[in-house]
């Protein structure tokens, strides 16, 4: 990806990782949490819809789990 800043193109190396409902859940559970709900949406427009595999925003509501 080529950016300009201070009117010097910068070429920087962009990464993106995409996670899926499953995935989640272990990373929660290894990190001591809970998911109680996973819902799908954009930022500004969460109407709390059903998690699509190509969603790019989730809202993730856990809790932490105590020992």
């Amino acid at each position: 990806m080529q950016i300009e800043t201070e009117g010097i193109n910068k070429e920087i190396i962009v990464r993106e990782k995409g996670f899926t409902a499953g995935e989640l859940h272990q990373l929660f559970n290894r990190a001591g949490m809970n998911i109680i709900h996973l819902w799908g949406g954009t930022a500004g427009s969460w109407n709390k819809q059903v998690l699509d595999m190509d969603e790019y925003e989730i809202m993730v509501i856990a809790e932490k789990i105590l020992q």
